[in-house]
């Protein structure tokens, strides 16, 4: 089960990856090979042990957070903080959805258990892990008060792309420098492959444990047609979306439970986490 939950995040994850493509940078270039490229290049990065795995995150991290904070930054100055209020909205929000929808982003934090046997400090895990997960929230949420600051709240629901729209809008210098957009679709594609990469890599480590492989290796290139295959089945974006809205949504519920139940077993018997202490 843990391998069909990463199986199928990935397979939808590298077609979102050649919608965005194939609509906003290489609009005459078919979204199979968009999807393909990108699919090669992340099975060829996951020919690697753990230890690698974590430094090329390591290396890219940078790439990722500052690019972020310097286009959050540049477009404070056209925000409307009208366009904020209310700040609880007009109608009751359906919390435990919108929570299940928030979580669900962060799905790829279960790479930690395949690290921790490599960690030195085990006991540490949890406390990176939050902060990892409190970086990347606070992102998330300066994202969508900037951009729904820009634009409202109705009219961000009607841009497919609100955040690429925020990036385009914004200009350096007294218009010196206009469209930033370039620059977030460099750092979006890093952290879409840091993204792919991790989730990836869970699916040929689960896959491999399952066929009892002692190498990995093998398992990343036989994935490729198996994850192309998958990625191409929705027939729209709408569909696209919708489905991996659900996949997303059912893994992270699956997952959390299957993690809380090893906990459990784990008190139960007096093992985990009091071996580290």
């Amino acid at each position: 089960m843990v391998f069909a939950c990463f199986f199928i995040t990935t397979a939808l994850l590298f077609r979102q990856f050649g919608e965005v493509l194939s609509t906003v940078v290489f609009r005459k270039t078919p979204i199979e090979m968009s999807i393909l490229m990108m699919l090669i290049l992340v099975a060829l990065s996951c020919r690697r042990n753990s230890i690698q795995f974590a430094y090329v995150h390591l290396f890219y991290w940078p790439f990722v957070i500052f690019p972020f904070l310097f286009l959050i930054f540049m477009s404070m100055k056209s925000v409307h903080f009208l366009n904020w209020l209310p700040v609880l909205g007009n109608e009751a929000p359906n919390w435990p959805l919108a929570i299940l929808s928030t979580a669900s982003l962060y799905l790829g934090s279960f790479i930690i258990t395949m690290l921790l046997p490599i960690t030195e400090k085990p006991a540490r895990a949890m406390k990176s892990v939050m902060l990892g997960i409190a970086v990347s929230a606070s992102l998330y949420l300066l994202l969508v008060l900037s951009t729904i600051g820009i634009y409202g709240v109705r009219e961000t629901l009607l841009l497919i792309y609100p955040t690429l729209e925020m990036a385009r809008s914004i200009a350096v210098g007294d218009d010196v420098i206009e469209r930033m957009d370039a620059l977030f679709i460099i750092m979006w594609v890093i952290n879409v492959y840091t993204t792919m990469f991790s989730t990836y890599y869970i699916t040929s480590i689960t896959f491999s444990k399952l066929l009892k492989f002692q190498d990995h290796r093998l398992v990343t290139t036989l994935l490729i047609p198996f994850l192309f295959g998958v990625s191409l089945l929705p027939q729209d974006q709408f569909q696209l979306y919708r489905f991996s809205r659900i996949a997303d949504e059912s893994s992270y519920l699956f997952l959390t439970g299957y993690a809380l139940l090893l906990w459990i077993v784990s008190v139960i018997r007096r093992k985990g986490g009091h071996s580290h202490g």
